[in-house]
Order: C-alpha cells, then sequence, then structure tokens
C-alpha cells in the first residue's frame, strides 16, 4: 500500500507540473498576441509615413512636370488655339477626308495661312521656342541649336493640326513631351517617375495619360477626380485620393503657370493596388489591405481571406488585425487601410511546445515512477531478508545470524540490532569478546572502562561511594531522552573525549560502540537489580571511562 501510495502522489505530483507548464505556457502565448495587436495598432504611423513619402515624391514630380518643356507647350497652345481653330475648319472644309491626299492638303492650307506676315506652324514654333527660352535659357534647344528646333516644331505642328488639328495637337505636344521630361527629370534630379502622369486643359478636360497612348480629350476628367480642379482653383498642389476610371489613385495635382495665367494641371498619382499593398506589407511587417466602402480594392492576400478580414476580422482567429483611416483627406474618409498580421506559425510553435512539454513531463513521471519503484524494490528486498530471519527466530533457530552487509545504513544498523538483541536476550557472550578471547588480544572495546564502585542504594543511583552526582531533574531528564538519541550522544561524546586527549578513534564504529555499550548495560543491571542503567563519559588518568547511573525509581 505504502509503495501505492508514494507512486501514486509522485503521479500527481508529475501531472501537476506539466499542467502547472501548460497554463504558464498558455498565458505566453496570451500575452505574445496581446503584444501582437498592440504593434499591428502601432503600425498606423508606419503606413502614414508610407504615404506621406509618396505623396512628397508625387509633389516633387508634378512641380518639375509643371515647370518643364510641357508649360511651354501648352502655353503657346493657348496663344494661338483661335488661330489654330480657324486654319482648322478652313482646311477641313476643303479637304474634308482622313485619307492621305486629304491630310496632306490640309498642311499645306495649315502652312498658307498668315498672321502678322508669318504663317502659323512658324509662328507657333517661335512662341515655343520664347517661352523654353524664358524658362530653360538657351541650353532648352541644346545640342540641335534654336533654328533647328524653330524648323522641326514647325513641321510638327503642321502635321498635328492637318490630322486632327486643336485636339490632335494638345495630345501630341502633351503626351509626347512626358518621355522627354521624364528622362531629364531622372537624368538632372535623380529621381525616377514611375506614378501615373495626366495632363488636364484649364477647362478640366483630359488631355494625356502617360499610361494609355489612347486616352485623350477625356471630358469633365478634371471635375470627376476632383483634385485638378481644386488645384486649378486655388493655383496650389492639392493632395488627396482620386477616382481615375474605376481606379483609386493617392494623387497629387498642381497647377500649369504661364506668366501668371494657369494653362492647365497635372495629376501624379500612385495606384492602389497589389503592388501597393505588397510595398507596405514590406513596410510594417504585417499583410496590409486597403479597403473603400466596405469593398477590399486591393490586397496582398486571396480574395476571401482579405474580404473576410475587412468584413469581420475577429471572424479569422489565427490573425491579430487593425483597422484605421488611410488619408485624412476629406474625400477620402472611406479609404481604409487593414493591417492584419498572420499568428498561424507562432500558435503551431506554441502548439508544439506544448506538446512537447506534455511528453517530457509524462516521460519524466514514467522516468521518475520506474526509478522509483526500483529504489523501492530494492531498499524493501534489504528488510524482506530480515523479516525472514525474524520467522526463523521465531521457529527456535536462535543461532541464525541476521545478514547487515546490506548497501542501506538503516538495513545494515537494523541487522546489527538484532544480532545484538537476540545475544543480549540469550545472554550470550557478544562476537567482539569472543574473538579477543580466542585471539588472545586486545581492541579498542577493551579500552571502555566502567568506573563502578559499589551497589545501588534503595532510591535511585546512590552506591556505597557514589562517582557522579546527580540530581533528580537531571535523572529524571537522563531517563527520559529516547535510547536512538541517548546512545548516539554517548558514542559522539565518546570519540570527542578521546580525540581530547589525543587518543585514536580509527576503528571505532557505531555498530560495535553500541554492541559493547548494551553488553556493559545488562552486566551492570543484573549487579544492581536497575531496571535502567545509564553512563556518563569522563576523562581519568589519561584514559576515557564510562560512570554508569543506576537509575531504579524516581520520585513524581
Amino acid at each position: 500500500m505504502f509503495k501505492v501510495r508514494v507512486i501514486g502522489l509522485l503521479g500527481i505530483l508529475g501531472a501537476l507540473l506539466t499542467l502547472a507548464g501548460i497554463v504558464g505556457l498558455n498565458r505566453v502565448e496570451e500575452a505574445t498576441r496581446e503584444q501582437a495587436l498592440r504593434r499591428v495598432a502601432g503600425t498606423r504611423s508606419s503606413v502614414a509615413r508610407a504615404f506621406q513619402g509618396r505623396e512628397a515624391r508625387q509633389a516633387l514630380v508634378a512641380t518639375l512636370l509643371a515647370d518643364s518643356e510641357l508649360a511651354a507647350a501648352l502655353a503657346a497652345l493657348a496663344d494661338l488655339r483661335k488661330d489654330l481653330q480657324a486654319a482648322q475648319t478652313e482646311a477641313y472644309q476643303k479637304a474634308p477626308g482622313n485619307d492621305a491626299r486629304s491630310i496632306e492638303t490640309r498642311e499645306r492650307l495649315i502652312r498658307e495661312v498668315r498672321i502678322e506676315g508669318v504663317s502659323l506652324p512658324d509662328l507657333f514654333a517661335s512662341r515655343l521656342a520664347d517661352h523654353l527660352e524664358r524658362r530653360a535659357g538657351p541650353e532648352a534647344f541644346d545640342p540641335r541649336g534654336r533654328d533647328a528646333f524653330l524648323r522641326d516644331e514647325a513641321n510638327r505642328f503642321a502635321k498635328c493640326a492637318a490630322f486632327g488639328g486643336v485636339d490632335q495637337c494638345l495630345w501630341d505636344y502633351t503626351y509626347n513631351t512626358l518621355p522627354k521630361v521624364f528622362s531629364l527629370i531622372s537624368r538632372g534630379r535623380r529621381v525616377a517617375v514611375d506614378q501615373r502622369v495626366y495632363v488636364v486643359g484649364p477647362d478640366g478636360v483630359g488631355l494625356a495619360d502617360s499610361g494609355n497612348p489612347r486616352w485623350s480629350r477625356a471630358e469633365g476628367f478634371a471635375s470627376k477626380t476632383r483634385l485638378p480642379i481644386e488645384a486649378l482653383k486655388t493655383g496650389a498642389p492639392v493632395q488627396g485620393l482620386a477616382l481615375v476610371e474605376n481606379r483609386y489613385f493617392v494623387a497629387t495635382a498642381v497647377p500649369i503657370f504661364h506668366e501668371g495665367r494657369a494653362v492647365g494641371a497635372v495629376l501624379v498619382g500612385d495606384a492602389i493596388d497589389e503592388r501597393m499593398a505588397r510595398e507596405d506589407s514590406d513596410i510594417v511587417g504585417a499583410d496590409v489591405l486597403y479597403v473603400m466602402g466596405g469593398k477590399v480594392i486591393a490586397a496582398p492576400l486571396a480574395s476571401d481571406l482579405a474580404n473576410r478580414l475587412a468584413s469581420d476580422p475577429r471572424s479569422v482567429s489565427e490573425r491579430v488585425t487593425a483597422t484605421f483611416r488611410a488619408l485624412d483627406d476629406e474625400g477620402s474618409q472611406d479609404l481604409r487601410v487593414v493591417v492584419s498580421q498572420d499568428l498561424r506559425s507562432l500558435a503551431a510553435a506554441f502548439g508544439s511546445a506544448r506538446t512537447t512539454l506534455f511528453l517530457i513531463g509524462l516521460l519524466v513521471t514514467i522516468l521518475a515512477v520506474g526509478v522509483l519503484v526500483w529504489l523501492l524494490r530494492s531498499f524493501y528486498q534489504s528488510f524482506e531478508v530480515l523479516d525472514q530471519g525474524v520467522h526463523e527466530v521465531i521457529n527456535g533457530n536462535l543461532d541464525y545470524q541476521f545478514p547487515f552487509e546490506f548497501k542501506e545504513d538503516l538495513a545494515r544498523g537494523l541487522g546489527q540490532s538484532l544480532n545484538l538483541m537476540s545475544l543480549v536476550l540469550q545472554g550470550r557472550p557478544l562476537p567482539e569478546e569472543v574473538e579477543e578471547q580466542e585471539a588472545g588480544r586486545s581492541s579498542w572495546t577493551s579500552e571502555l572502562q566502567v568506573l563502578d564502585s559499589g551497589e545501588a542504594g534503595p532510591e535511585w543511583g546512590e552506591s556505597s561511594r557514589p562517582t557522579v552526582a546527580f540530581d533528580l531533574d537531571a535523572a529524571r531528564t537522563l531517563a527520559e531522552e529516547p535510547a536512538d538519541a541517548y546512545y548516539k550522544r554517548i558514542y559522539s561524546e565518546f570519540l570527542d573525549a578521546r580525540r581530547s586527549i589525543g587518543l585514536p578513534t580509527e576503528g571505532i564504529n557505531y555498530p560495535k560502540f553500541l554492541e559493547r555499550l548494551v553488553h556493559l548495560e545488562q552486566g551492570l543491571k543484573k549487579k544492581h537489580r536497575s531496571p535502567m542503567v545509564r553512563f556518563a563519559v569522563k576523562t581519568r588518568n589519561g584514559t576515557v571511562v564510562l560512570d554508569p547511573i543506576p537509575i531504579q525509581k524516581l520520585p513524581r
């Protein structure tokens, strides 16, 4: 029953320790999840900085475009717009077709138009050159020079006017001018223009789209996107959200001025698409989604998961999610940023740790129980042997010798004590005395001298010549001292006394000392007819002696 209780207690202890470890691990996981949630919520500033960086680059590109050859071309076209429209009307009336011969005829007719004695194409080229030279100086015509520039631009103007009139020239001098300006910005300012660029006329009509050569003459473009109209009205850059052909852009609009008058506007935007979502995800270290009016417009995740995060983030238990506004612009209040971090790897790690902890706890418990069973079995074997010896003595085998060569001190001492008890009860000599008598030699046991001076008196411990003076309280204390504590104390005092006078203590072990002491007690109890004899350790004449204290009856 004792074994079962100990093993059961050990199993319960192992289970409790394992459970405590798992509970602690769960708390760590919960704290880690809360920390991840705080981190995700704190990414708002990182997303805001990403938007601010885009807007700063957009503002730089838009400002450079508004102060480039693009502005000079729009100003020159604005100067001659009415003359070009009149020449276009007259030329189409005389050659209305779109075949090559009709276009060639219209080109000749337009070249023949004179304004202040100068042909219309030459006048446009001259105006454009003047505007460019005022902006950039003579270097604007390098490496060709001004004359070559005038000749090329006059031919270019005549061809675009003959092919499509004002609208064609507006598209040609905006769309085809953008790559040239992009190259100049890239070389001169070390700024790569990778945004989408739209050019808008002063009336809000879209003129050119850098990403679509077929896009032109977009009526009401500026009013629909809002930003260019505001820029033209305020005369200052305007930033915010723009919707262009069902695509959302983070954009910046800058008005184009020439000599104090607005000749158009340029809109530079970054599309809110999967690329932007992935870029921002890399910046913040979590998945970034953009949501407009409850609909996901850009995400680096599968559409099903993205829609669930946008509609009900709590339904995705393996993630922590935070939502906030993307821009402070009033026109973009519905644009939301959803930042979500996947915790499946973290959950898997903690799940694996829990499983490992459980297995380790189980293994350690099993090993501990196994070791305990082995130790108890080894421990009990010694006492089982002693128990068998007790039954031998009970059955009449009084010569039985209890074994005492055990590893355990308790079993070894018990075996020696049982042998001593058997000899004392039978009144037989101790093995030490028999060996000394047979060998004719003495050992340290023979040095145990007892100072016994007479017979016991009628009361307690008195003799005709008492050797130790005891009062009543001391006698009661000595009589009530437990035998085990008493024997060990006497043994310790005996060794200390021998050391104090320089006598050796090697070979004096407790079992042999106990045998000798018990034997002396038995003899003195018979001699003094006393139920108890105790000793006091004394030093006398260079040796250590034992003073017997016969105790017969203590007064109450």
